[in-house]
């Protein structure tokens, strides 16, 4: 039987019987050096001036070729968008760098699903008939980073209301829009920030109004007793030795020792009373100042955009 090649990355696979005495260095050569481009081999595509008609991976039965090894370099001046085309027959993952001048985008497609690669790197996986990019971020993901300039597959925001910007977490369900407020960082917090409250005029007040007499009912008074109490005089009447009881405005008597008391009368009834005020009154403002120092220590920044 012939030899024949795997549908993945195309090594040969030995026939019976073939090749007597020189199975060893096809060996080396059509098996063992392509496994090696295959799992960690990096190949240089040029694909300078191809913008608009593309290039096409090279994919060879039992040799080397393009479309076998590990990681593509994409390298060239571009003066358009460029499609590179691999074979439907492979399950692979690349890693592809975009290393092209020009400021445009190499396009990996692989059937249906095209993946399209900017300035920079990007981990691409097929399943023989599409692309899928392999990513730590969805595009248009929007982060911080302490450095100057945006990473490799990033885009600084430049909008006037990130400058100088704080940052405020807020509940994402009722955060409305994404920028606020109007005084820059810095201007907010700056050196030194000075109070001062200066002396005012005296000013007379004079409250005006009526004062309206309140008279106090019987159901408005809480309950009390008013008791009139004398000595206990030998050889006088009866009469003469009992306490008077004033009890809610009605007068008895009684016969008993001193202090003795009876129930009283009335209920604790609310009633109001009228505000009533006339005269002048003044406020005189005292002197003061004092300063405080806000010059916040901070870290710059930038919000960038994945692409």
């Amino acid at each position: 039987m012939a030899s024949s090649y795997s549908s993945r990355i195309k090594l040969e696979k030995q026939g019976t019987g073939e090749n007597a005495n020189t199975w060893g260095a096809r060996l080396n050569t059509n098996m063992i050096d392509l496994v090696d481009a295959a799992v960690a081999g990096v190949t240089v595509v040029d694909v300078d001036g191809q913008g608009g008609s593309g290039v096409t991976l090279t994919a060879n039965d039992g040799s080397p070729d393009q479309a076998r090894s590990l990681g593509l370099r994409m390298t060239g001046t571009l003066v358009a968008d460029v499609t590179v085309s691999y074979s439907t027959r492979p399950e692979k993952i690349y890693f592809v760098n975009n290393e092209t001048l020009g400021g445009h985008n190499v396009i990996m497609d692989n059937g249906s699903t095209k993946v399209t690669v900017t300035d920079g790197a990007a981990l691409i996986a097929t399943n023989g008939s599409n692309s899928f990019a392999i990513k730590d971020f969805e595009s248009g993901t929007r982060l911080a980073f302490n450095q100057n300039t945006a990473p490799h597959g990033w885009t600084v925001i430049t909008s006037a209301s990130h400058n100088g910007a704080g940052l405020r977490i807020v509940n994402a369900a009722t955060s409305g829009a994404q920028v606020g407020g109007s005084s820059e960082f810095t201007s907010a917090f700056n050196s030194t920030i000075t109070i001062s409250n200066i002396t005012g005029a005296t000013n007379n007040a004079t409250l005006t109004g009526s004062t309206d007499g309140t008279r106090l009912s019987r159901l408005q008074i809480p309950p009390h007793n008013h008791t009139i109490n004398h000595q206990y005089v030998p050889d006088r009447d009866d009469d003469e030795n009992k306490n008077t009881i004033i009890q809610g405005g009605s007068t008895t008597t009684s016969n008993g020792n001193v202090g003795e008391n009876g129930n009283g009368t009335g209920q604790a009834a609310e009633h109001s009373h009228s505000l009533a005020g006339l005269g002048e009154h003044s406020h005189t403002g005292v002197s003061a100042s004092g300063s405080f120092n806000l010059d916040v220590k901070y870290v710059n920044f930038i919000v960038c955009e994945k692409d």
